[in-house]
């Protein structure tokens, strides 16, 4: 994974369309996230949008993943199978989805509350959203990836919240994970000097406690070790020459 991929117009566009599809099934089950639904439910109507659109589910299968969503309660961070779990009020629900249409991949992230949630789960959630917001804004052509990941780090650490470093951000495309790797944390002017065309997937994730985690016996969640509540949020956007654009907004 070391080759960084520059898309043409045309592969943009076909990214943008993928990225239409994933916006729609995100305004869908956000209807879904209160007290008493079930995870297995979201899976459900993510994948009848997903192929009613004629497109493919980007997870399924994807290092051998069994399902189309990954969907996160409070201390579960990302790659959990949804489960029949039922939603209660004052939860955190992570869900992450990717979406394949024509050969080309767009990915999103977002953290929703069920019903009212505590204060400090609110500021984990606006913390991680602006972490996002102001590493999109430096985005750009001639910067370079250490100036989104030091804008991330910065806006998690000034909250005192925990920086997930074992888990980041990647380049999308042609597949969902790409080169090249977009940690949340680093410093400024170093990396990879950004180009028009590079299609990048920017996903902060963050802990109200210790950043340690650890693989749950399904093989498949990652979970914070001290148990805390845990965000994620992710944008699939393109590098322009004036700046970028988010594409899964």
């Amino acid at each position: 994974m070391n080759k960084v991929n520059i898309y043409s117009h045309q592969e943009i566009e076909k990214i943008k369309t993928a990225s239409k599809i994933l916006m729609l099934v995100f305004k869908e089950i956000q209807k879904l996230i209160i007290a008493g639904a079930k995870e297995i439910e979201i899976e459900q109507k993510a994948k009848k949008i997903i192929q009613a659109k004629g497109a493919q589910p980007a997870f399924l299968g994807f290092n051998n993943y069994p399902y189309v969503t990954c969907v996160s309660v409070n201390s579960e961070l990302v790659h959990s199978p949804p489960t029949r779990y039922k939603f209660k009020q004052g939860d955190i629900v992570s869900v992450d989805i990717g979406v394949e249409f024509n050969g080309y991949c767009a990915d999103k992230a977002a953290t929703f509350a069920v019903g009212k949630i505590s204060n400090q789960n609110q500021k984990l959630i606006n913390t991680c959203q602006a972490a996002l917001s102001n590493a999109i804004k430096i985005a750009k052509s001639n910067k370079k990836l250490g100036d989104i990941s030091s804008a991330i780090q910065k806006t998690i650490e000034k909250e005192n919240f925990g920086i997930i470093k074992e888990l980041a951000g990647h380049g999308v495309g042609k597949k969902i994970h790409e080169a090249p790797m977009i940690f949340n944390f680093g410093k400024p002017d170093t990396g990879i000097i950004l180009k028009p065309g590079m299609v990048l997937a920017i996903e902060p994730m963050i802990s109200a406690g210790e950043p340690k985690t650890q693989l749950q016996n399904d093989g498949w969640t990652i979970s914070t070790k001290d148990k805390s509540n845990t965000v994620h949020f992710e944008e699939t956007i393109v590098i322009t020459k004036n700046g970028c654009q988010i594409l899964t907004q």
